[in-house]
């Protein structure tokens, strides 16, 4: 039997179990306010959230549809202006033609035919043609004639070798007026320019090339490369100042000067916003813009978002107060239940009454009572009576037992008792080895006697033998005890585990297959640990992201891998906090192993269906592809929306009988409807009866012939009564039983360019009149056949103009020797790589005559193909003189090489002669200077006149040695000169300051010599140069100041090596400029021997030593400030040695 104090301690474990139950319940019920408002809150704030960004994207969607309308539109404007500026220059081409033809025009025909041409167009305020000195001959404006247009800008454009230039605009002269001006011009086959046709536009007469209508407060505009507004549609008065758009709006209109494309929004003055696309014009430099102000663009939208946002907003609040409501009689139901359980806790029972709430509510304090009564007669009974706890054993589903110290059973519960089919009686007094298998019995006594011998209680799992013989699985837990007499006991209680480790078992098996499943399911499925780590990662995550299982579990830097940007992580996993792991598609962006991005929509509900072990898990599908296909089919949904709505075509669906179901917003340009009059009519509000006709009969044979589409050309009537012309495309569309259902058409206004068809054929007629009378020969070439020739052309062939049109090829007549060469410049300027070519060959006559002819061809396209169109002139007499020229030219340079060497010849024989001459003379002053000083010796027999004249005559003799000296100097500069190599010049420049130290300490001189270069040259003759410059800057010096003298050089770097100036300054005497010439000629002097002594020779020494190095001297000067000599060498002498070696020789 159990001790009496076990009843204490059971009845005090089951008071601890109800205090505890109180702080539970007192804990839900704090937080059950909390719990049932969080969940509103989550559900509510996705929702605004999803809301806002749909309003947002609508009206983002909106915008970029606005922005890319306007760019599009203004690609239109471009395409306009540049059609307009080529259409202008093919009529100047013509003029150009008129004014060059052989004979020449009379000025006033000339004049007729300018102003004729300015009459094709209302925008052309003049035609010019202006000869190559950029003077006006003639022109339709009588005001511009005798005008000087050599210094514009689009004047000196053509001068450097461009074709044509189209100008910026500028103020006319004339009207001040803005205008602008495109030019072409006439070159020979020399390329020099013949002249030039001018058109003068008035800006403010493009509204015909940019009327495009378009809605209230929008427009385009073009401006030119200096960012001046030229012109805008609709029209609008600028200043000048207002037209320069690159100084109000720099960054943009720079960016689309230099070929950027952008669609943008620009803020006005005003402080309001427009919607603005601009485009480049390649061809020209210019751009076209188009805008729209944003108000009038996204106020229908906005305001629709605005009420819609609005309603949105008034029933989810409503909502959300309502779900309260509610959810506070449930809380204060709550709250009653938690103050009874606390007073049930300090031990006051009493009824509990819950007067509203839901049922449950009501149940469960229904239920409290009863719990209360039932703990209520169970204290009474565990305190008063131990019958009562043998009746809880008895009653336990646990088995209990007890045994002594020799493992015999004592006491056997009821439980025990009926679970393995035995009595009390039957086993008392038994050890386990007369009950049990001797297998089983060994086991129970094993741990039986570690119990005893420990002193500790023990958990074991046992086997037991089941009544019908199955082996069972127990839970036991075995204790030591003793009685008052100290007598020991082993006691224990058993829990059946049988069920539960099949179940076990089957739990096991149950996850084996879920593990399979989530595996190989077509979804992500990952978890992570509670240190967000991966710890499962399936192999559909393997195949989205590259990653194997192996890298990812387990991986502490897995969720780096996955999410490289650290900001971007960190704010996902926050968000995914703030969630608590219970969210549905979520999209997170994650890289793959390749590097690639990938978007996967993630869902968890780890928060609502935990998974032991995992701290969360959750599932995701990759939907990149989804994406890309869903912002494909929003594109071409837009692309669609934007054709429908911003084509320049009409687009209209009918009905079998025509009725108009549906039509596009430009039905308003081109009928003058308006939308609504429009649908719902017959096709007779805008066709005459006879035009209705014509297209019921079209769609009628469409349908007989089972056809899906119709074209026909036709008139149609505007609101105004205006007949217009147009081109419908149809579509038909059957239905099962092959019935018409309904038609759609794409209607064309064709009337401009009917107009311009007209206008292009009677250009082609005035071309075809101008090229038939031209001496010049025209053709054109295509698919290899001359397609058109003019009389003039087939004449130098020997043809008729039908003779070869369409029959002959171009290389037929050109002779073989030049036949290849042409030939693949055709196909070179059929193929757009060259644009024009000018070229000379031969070409064989019908009769086989050999003609030289010079041709100008240029690429064109005629009737949507390319071609050549060009000019041919007959040069064979030209070249013929120019032969005879050259000819000419190769004899008289053979006549003068012959004079040049017989030149030479006698050069050298005049210096043989100097130097002979000079040194023979000699020998005679000597015996004279001897002489004298014998007749010197017998002075003191002569008188004062004597002496005199023996003294003149010795003066006479030295200066005729100097002479004689100085002109073998000068002689042997050639006969004695050395081969060049390289001198260092400062080298050179302090030697001859040595050579000249006696005369610079005589003179109190200064001589500055600064770094000078290398140079190939003659060293012996450079040191002579120095010495004479340096020399003369010391001998020509001012009374009373010491000679300063500075050296200094400067060098330039060209092809051939570049070239050194030398400069000598000194502070002498000068000279006047006018005898610059004179001073560097042989015995030329400025002052007399007796002031400055020498022979005059020293600076033409100088000059021919600079000659020998291909060099030049000169000199600067003014009386009483000194002289500069500037001697400019070049560096290198390649070529001039081995000449001068020849000479030497």
């Amino acid at each position: 039997m159990p001790k009496p104090h076990s009843t204490g301690c059971f009845i005090e474990l089951m008071c601890y179990k109800y205090l505890r139950m109180e702080e539970v319940k007192s804990r839900a019920s704090g937080s059950i306010q909390r719990n049932l408002f969080v969940p509103l809150v989550i559900l509510l704030v996705p929702i605004l959230l999803i809301q806002g960004y749909f309003y947002y994207d609508l009206f983002r969607t909106r915008r970029a549809t606005e922005l890319q309308a306007n760019l599009e539109l203004a690609r239109a404007v471009g395409v306009a202006f540049n059609s307009f500026v080529q259409d202008l220059l093919h009529q100047q081409i013509s003029i150009a033609i008129t004014a060059t033809a052989s004979p020449p025009l009379s000025t006033q025909d000339l004049t007729k035919v300018l102003s004729r041409s300015a009459g094709y167009y209302t925008c052309v305020r003049s035609f010019s043609w202006v000869d190559p000195k950029g003077r006006v001959l003639a022109s339709s404006s009588p005001e511009l004639i005798g005008m000087e247009l050599s210094k514009k800008d689009y004047i000196l454009e053509i001068e450097s070798g461009r074709e044509w230039a189209l100008s910026n605009l500028f103020l006319s002269d004339a009207t001040g007026e803005p205008i602008f001006s495109i030019s072409h011009c006439v070159r020979n086959a020399q390329g020099s320019i013949l002249g030039m046709v001018v058109a003068t536009v008035r800006a403010g007469g493009l509204q015909e090339v940019l009327s495009i209508e378009r809605a209230k407060n929008a427009g385009v505009s073009l401006v030119d490369r200096n960012g001046m507004v030229v012109a805008t549609y609709p029209a609008k008065e600028f200043t000048w100042e207002q037209r320069n758009w690159l100084e109000r709006y720099p960054r943009k209109v720079e960016e689309a000067i230099t070929g950027t494309e952008l669609a943008t929004t620009v803020t006005l003055g005003t402080g309001k916003k427009r919607l603005v696309g601009v485009a480049p014009i390649p061809s020209l430099g210019w751009i076209a813009a188009a805008s729209r102000a944003e108000e009038d663009a996204m106020g229908a939208i906005t305001a629709n978002l605005v009420t819609h946002g609005t309603l949105f907003l008034a029933v989810t609040l409503a909502a959300f107060g309502t779900a309260l409501a509610l959810y506070r009689t449930i809380s204060a139901s709550i709250s009653i239940l938690r103050k009874q359980t606390l007073a049930l806790g300090r031990g006051k029972i009493g009824n509990l009454a819950i007067a509203s709430g839901p049922s449950e509510i009501k149940d469960l304090a229904e239920a409290f009572n009863k719990m209360a009564e039932k703990v209520r007669i169970r204290e009474l009974a565990l305190r008063n009576s131990e019958e009562r706890f043998r009746c809880f054993m008895d009653n336990s589903p646990c088995i209990a037992w007890i045994k002594d110290a020799d493992g015999r059973y004592m006491y056997l519960n009821k439980t025990f008792e009926d679970r393995f089919g035995v009595r009390l009686e039957e086993w008392q007094g038994k050890t386990d080895f007369e009950v049990w298998p001797a297998g089983i019995a060994e086991q129970y006594w094993k741990n039986d006697k570690a119990v005893l011998d420990s002193g500790r209680p023990v958990e074991v799992m046992e086997d037991a033998v089941n009544p019908d013989g199955g082996l069972g699985t127990w839970w036991n837990f075995k204790f030591p005890f003793q009685d008052a007499s100290e007598r020991k006991y082993v006691g224990g209680i058993g829990l059946d585990l049988t069920e539960r480790r099949r179940a076990e078992a089957a739990v096991r098996e149950s996850e084996e297959r879920l593990r399979n499943v989530l595996e190989n399911m077509p979804v992500m499925m990952d978890a992570l640990d509670e240190e967000a780590n991966i710890i499962v990662w399936n192999r559909e995550c393997e195949r989205v992201t590259g990653y194997s299982s192996k890298e990812i579990v387990g991986n502490p830097r897995s969720l780096e891998m996955l999410y490289p940007d650290a900001e971007y992580r960190e704010r996902m996993m926050a968000e995914l906090i703030d969630l608590g792991f219970d969210f549905r598609e979520r999209r997170y962006t994650l890289t793959c192993k390749d590097g690639r991005k990938k978007t996967i929509s993630w869902s968890n509900i780890s928060a609502r269906a935990p998974i032991p072990g995992w701290h969360t898990w959750g599932v995701g599908v990759d939907i990149t592809d989804l994406l890309l296909a869903e912002e494909a089919l929003r594109e071409s949904e837009t692309k669609f929306r934007l054709i429908a709505e911003n084509t320049a075509d009409m687009i209209s669906q009918h009905d079998p009988d025509g009725r108009i179901l549906y039509a596009s917003p430009s039905a308003v340009r081109i009928l003058g409807y308006e939308l609504e009059e429009l649908i719902g009519s017959t096709p007779e509000i805008a066709t005459p009866k006879d035009e209705l006709s014509i297209a019921r009969r079209a769609i009628r044979q469409a349908v007989d012939k089972g056809a899906d589409r119709f074209r026909i050309q036709h008139r149609m009537r505007r609101k105004d009564g205006s007949i217009i012309w147009v081109e419908t495309n149809g579509s038909l569309l059957y239905d099962q039983d092959c019935k018409l259902r309904q038609f759609q058409c794409l209607v064309r206004d064709m009337t401009e360019r009917i107009r311009m068809e007209e206008s292009l054929r009677e250009s082609e007629e005035r071309f075809r009149i101008l090229a038939e009378k031209s001496l010049v020969g025209v053709y054109l070439i295509q698919d290899d056949l001359f397609r058109y020739v003019n009389p003039a052309f087939a004449q130098v062939h020997g043809y008729k103009c039908e003779e070869m049109i369409d029959r002959v090829r171009p290389g037929e007549s050109i002779i073989p020797e030049d036949r290849e060469a042409v030939m693949d410049a055709i196909s070179r300027r059929i193929s757009g790589e060259v644009n024009a070519d000018q070229r000379e060959f031969r070409i064989k006559r019908k009769d086989g005559a050999i003609r030289e002819v010079e041709i100008y061809g240029t690429r064109v396209v005629h009737k949507d193909h390319p071609a050549i169109l060009g000019t041919l002139i007959d040069i064979t007499e030209r070249k013929r003189m120019e032969n005879e020229l050259r000819l000419a030219r190769d004899e008289l340079e053979n006549r003068v090489r012959e004079r040049t060497e017989e030149l030479a010849l006698r050069n050298k024989e005049l210096e043989n002669f100097t130097f002979v001459a000079a040194h023979d003379l000699q020998e005679p002053l000597r015996k004279i200077q001897t002489f004298g000083d014998l007749v010197l010796n017998y002075a003191g027999s002569m008188n004062g006149q004597a002496l005199d004249y023996v003294g003149r005559m010795r003066e006479t003799a030295l200066r005729m040695q100097e002479v004689l000296r100085s002109l073998l100097t000068y002689s042997r500069l050639t006969s004695k000169a050395e081969p060049f190599e390289r001198v260092n010049l400062t080298k050179v420049a302090m030697e001859a300051v040595t050579d000249l130290e006696l005369q610079i300490q005589e003179a109190n001189a200064a001589v500055e010599i600064e770094k000078l270069p290398e140079i190939e040259a003659d060293a012996g003759q450079m040191r002579q140069l120095f010495q004479n410059l340096l020399g003369n800057g010391l001998k020509f010096r001012r009374e009373g100041e010491p000679p300063r003298v500075r050296v200094y050089a400067k060098c330039e770097q060209n092809d051939l090596g570049g070239e050194c100036k030398i400069y000598f300054e000194d502070n002498g005497i000068g000279f006047e400029e006018k005898y610059l010439d004179k001073i560097f000629q042989p015995f030329q002097r400025l002052h007399g021997r007796k002031e400055y002594p020498g022979t005059g020779i020293g600076l033409a020494v100088c000059s021919k030593i600079v000659d020998r190095h291909h060099g030049t001297i000169t000199a600067s000067s003014a009386i009483g400030k000194g002289s500069t000599f500037i001697v400019t060498l070049p560096a290198r002498q390649a070529g001039f040695d081995r000449e001068m070696r020849f000479l030497a020789e």
